[in-house]
């Protein structure tokens, strides 16, 4: 019987010791979570100062037990193979899960003689899936608000324009980051390994995930709302069907550096609760020689390891029904009203609006309110995530005060230049203008719609100071203005509307008047008159090219000139143009015939283009700036006609006549 109760006493020692180790063991394994992300969680310390092997074992064996996560970010330890080697072995040896962090192309080691990448293929076969990945660079999309470089002058850019749109610096941002072998490069390696791509970010979470990366830890560091950067980075891994995290960084610049322990824990428990997958805190001082880690940071750490055992069901219990959507590619800092858009340093009224909003909202919604961006290739995951979607501006009634309206993004403008030029206006925009008059001298640079309201006149007056509006690119629609005062009559300079070097453009139902030119079309091809009036202008309408191609355009009978229609024919052959016309262009035409008409007030009282065998006789031509235009034409007639008056009554180039 003794014997017996030895034997029962022996057999519950070792089940108590094996029931110990599998607790242990247990403690070592992310946490599984029955409610929120089906992902595993992960917590632990970024080693980011210049700690030797033995630090770092040292710190693996004082909170292996409440962390299993260890980010080696020691200089020294992934500068050497051999150190990095038995600090992952020791880690793994713990239980924990590991990540080196390199701020280097890993497939050059030259530096540090040994090639990360070739470490990473090998270390993955030995480690499994203890070793989760890279952590690669820092900050790579925050960095970019606080750097300021000449684009144009920039060979790694290669741009021969100035930006005029934050998607320019937004495709400057993906240029450097996937120049040789960047993060596209590196996440292809993590993934062809079963791996994952990890950095640490203070802004524009978003656009590191569209890099590439697959996690992104946001930092709750200085002064910066958790709640804010939480909306941030949550909304942007949500929607991009990546995963987050949070990093507890610097609070101070100068000791003690992090914040205290009670903050560090509900910072911590806040993340966990809203679904972050990762949470780590960063250890170093500025200058990399110490650590930052106190007995109530470890405290920290070891209640909140206590608590994500005993609330699973806490995890990602804060969730977001709601989502604001920015507009696209608007890289807003958030770290205050006057914060930077990407390299763009000037706040202006609605990065400041903004920040009121979206800050107004996180302390409506707290926790439960994502922050994402417009883009058309996520649209469908913003809708399908969410139950309810604000997009700013357009819902927050922000600009009923404005009188020129982008509808594309909801912007707001006090003036029709102040909207084209705005680097949040793209390609493709619809610009919209309420009625009333508009003192102005525009130009147009970029392919937009530019469209009046139409309620009532809409104009836009030059003030005789100047062309009043000017189109200097393809792809731009301007509908329904009055526009007024263009020029300037003492000199002889300026039109109402000047395309120069632009094709493939629309002007519909527009009125010119009282300028010094009407309209002119100078090297420009491909464009659509449609309802356009010009009229009481010192020349109304008028062409110039410098080759056939550029003198090719759709001017129909809808358009006029002191009310009488523009005939501006193009490949027309034996016809007779009508005697109501107010201005004529023959393009490319033969056998056509000019005769009994009456010609005046325009640039080209007559032009004839690549004209052969055409007729012009008993017309009346005066008051225009060229009676007769004649450019490459041939064979043609001129007879009986009363051409003076004119600025120059004939103008020929490369022509020969009858």
């Amino acid at each position: 019987m003794k014997l017996r109760k030895i034997l029962v006493a022996v057999v519950l020692v070792v089940l108590l010791v094996v029931s110990f180790f599998v607790a242990l063991d247990n403690l070592r394994v992310p946490a599984k979570q029955t409610a929120g992300s089906s992902e595993p969680f992960f917590v632990g310390i970024e080693t980011g100062w210049n700690s030797p092997v033995s630090d770092c074992k040292a710190l693996i064996d004082k909170v292996k037990n409440y962390t299993n996560l260890f980010i080696i970010a020691s200089p020294l330890i992934l500068s050497n193979e051999a150190l990095l080697n038995e600090t992952c072995d020791y880690a793994y040896n713990a239980g924990m899960y590991f990540m080196p962090a390199y701020y280097q192309d890993i497939y050059n080691g030259t530096s540090i003689g040994y090639t990360p990448s070739a470490w990473f293929t090998t270390a993955k076969e030995r480690y499994g899936d203890k070793l989760l990945g890279i952590y690669f660079y820092d900050e790579p999309a925050g960095s970019q608000l606080d750097e300021s470089i000449n684009l144009t002058s920039n060979n790694a850019f290669n741009a021969t324009t100035a930006p005029n749109s934050y998607l320019d610096y937004a495709n400057w941002f993906f240029r450097i980051w996937t120049m040789g072998n960047g993060v596209p490069v590196v996440a292809n390696l993590t993934h062809s390994l079963g791996s994952s791509l990890f950095t640490s970010d203070y802004a524009l979470y978003w656009f590191d995930y569209e890099l590439g990366y697959d996690t992104v830890l946001a930092q709750f560091g200085w002064n910066n709302s958790r709640p804010l950067q939480i909306a941030l980075a949550r909304g942007a891994a949500t929607v991009q069907n990546k995963t987050w995290g949070a990093i507890i960084t610097w609070t101070y610049n100068q000791l003690p550096y992090l914040e205290s322990g009670p903050q560090m824990y509900n910072n911590m428990v806040l993340a966990y609760d809203s679904g972050a997958s990762y949470i780590a805190v960063y250890d170093s001082t500025q200058n990399y020689t110490g650590t930052t880690l106190t007995p109530d940071r470890y405290d920290a750490l070891q209640n909140f390891w206590n608590y994500v055992q005993h609330n699973p069901d806490k995890h990602g219990n804060l969730k977001a029904d709601t989502a604001v959507v920015l507009p696209q590619d608007y890289g807003f800092g958030f770290r205050n009203p006057d914060d930077s858009v990407w390299q763009y340093h000037q706040a202006d009224n609605w990065t400041q609006k903004m920040y009121s909003d979206v800050t107004n909202l996180i302390n409506q919604y707290k926790s439960s309110i994502d922050i994402v961006y417009s883009d058309p290739q996520f649209q469908s995951s913003i809708q399908s995530k969410y139950s309810e979607i604000l997009y700013w501006p357009k819902d927050f009634e922000t600009n009923n005060n404005y009188s020129v309206i982008d509808l594309n993004n909801g912007l707001g403008y006090n003036s029709i230049q102040e909207a084209i030029s705005s680097f949040a206006t793209y390609e493709g925009d619809t610009i919209l203008v309420k009625p009333g008059t508009y003192q102005e001298n525009i130009v147009i640079t970029k392919p937009v719609s530019l469209i009046s309201q139409n309620k009532n006149p809409t104009i836009i007056d030059g003030a005789k100071n100047g062309t009043v509006l000017s189109i200097a690119c393809d792809n731009v629609t301007v509908t329904g203005f009055t526009l007024q005062n263009g020029g300037n009559f003492s000199t002889g300079t300026g039109e109402g509307i000047l395309l120069h070097n632009a094709h493939n453009c629309s002007l519909i139902g527009n009125t010119v008047t009282n300028s010094y030119n009407g309209i002119v079309l100078n090297d420009s091809f491909n464009n659509v008159f449609r309802n356009n009036t010009m009229s009481d202008n010192k020349f109304n309408f008028g062409v110039s090219a410098s080759n056939i191609t550029n003198y090719i355009n759709n001017v129909d009978t809808s358009n006029s000139v002191n009310g009488k229609p523009i005939y501006y024919w193009v490949n027309k052959s034996n016809m007779t143009v009508p005697s109501n016309a107010g201005f004529i262009a023959l393009i490319n035409c033969t056998d056509v015939t000019v005769q009994n008409l009456n010609l005046s007030d325009n640039y080209e009282g007559l032009l004839l283009a690549y004209v052969k065998n055409s007729t012009v006789t008993n017309n009346t031509i005066n008051n225009n700036y060229e009676g007769i235009a004649l450019d490459n034409s041939s064979g043609n007639t001129l007879k009986g006609n009363n051409v003076n008056n004119n600025v120059y009554n004939i103008i020929s180039a490369n022509c020969s006549a009858k």
